[in-house]
């Protein structure tokens, strides 16, 4: 209790024995001022108590499920004095190359390897089919090389057709001219000869200079057309593994030829 609170007490205990006095002679007065005088011990002894006993903390206080997170603290400033790394030179890598530019090209086979060798022998059964101006044959091949560099096919003509005639570029006489074609497998024409001499039972040589490049193990076509103004014979053979023509024109009778392959040599 505080210095305020004793004073009202023992101001009101002062009024309550003023009162008490004031009461006139009676049968009871003295049961009431034994009363007020026992309320008075009482007013005093929770004064007393009140005084002794601790007062309830009224400070409220933080839950104890909710943690109370101290204040932030402002770090102070650090300096730094380790000194900045020093720069790595970078090297600019080199750009690799894009489909735009040129594949690189395989190294080709040996020269002269040959891939399509079938003999022009009448001993050993060869054959020829007369084919008419313009008309040809169609000789599938094989490459083993990346390139083909030479192609020759054994021509011949009966003498009365026509004559024969010297040509230096034929090791004997020329009996007409031919022309050749190498196609890829979908028909589309690689590479054309000019019309040359179609030299008499040899073969016409054809050397591709540039040579072709070719995909080894593809099929390609080799095409013998007759370019000459009158009847023209190309031989035929049969050889093993070697695969027979596939198209004949302007032939006067292919029946003998059927199922051969053209006499003549193709190599790389």
């Amino acid at each position: 209790m505080t210095a305020g609170d004793w004073t009202t007490l023992l101001v009101g205990i002062a009024a309550v024995t003023v009162a008490l006095t004031a009461i006139p002679e009676s049968p009871h007065r003295r049961k009431i001022l034994l009363s007020a005088g026992g309320l008075v011990v009482l007013a005093l002894v929770i004064g007393v108590v009140s005084q002794v006993l601790p007062t309830e903390d009224k400070t409220p206080t933080a839950s104890p499920s909710t943690p109370v997170a101290p204040p932030p603290q402002t770090p102070a400033p650090t300096t730094n004095t380790t000194p900045p790394p020093t720069p790595t030179p970078t090297t600019t890598p080199t750009a690799r190359p894009t489909s735009t530019q040129a594949p690189l090209t395989p190294v080709p086979t040996p020269v002269g390897q040959t891939f399509h060798d079938v003999n022009s022998n009448n001993g050993q059964g060869s054959v020829i089919a007369e084919i008419r101006p313009d008309g040809g044959v169609e000789q599938p091949f094989t490459p083993t090389a990346y390139q083909v560099g030479f192609v020759g096919v054994v021509t011949s003509r009966d003498p009365s057709h026509g004559p024969a005639v010297v040509d230096p570029a034929c090791p004997g006489t020329a009996v007409g001219a031919v022309r050749y074609a190498i196609l890829d497998r979908s028909g589309q024409v690689l590479r054309e000869s000019a019309d040359l001499p179609a030299c008499r039972d040899t073969a016409t040589p054809w050397t591709l200079d540039p040579p072709l490049p070719v995909a080894a193990g593809e099929r390609y076509i080799l095409r013998v057309v007759n370019r000459t103004d009158t009847i023209l014979s190309i031989y035929f053979n049969s050889v093993p593994g070697v695969e027979p023509y596939i198209r004949i024109s302007g032939a006067i009778d292919d029946t003998a030829a059927r199922g051969k392959s053209v006499s003549g040599r193709i190599s790389g």
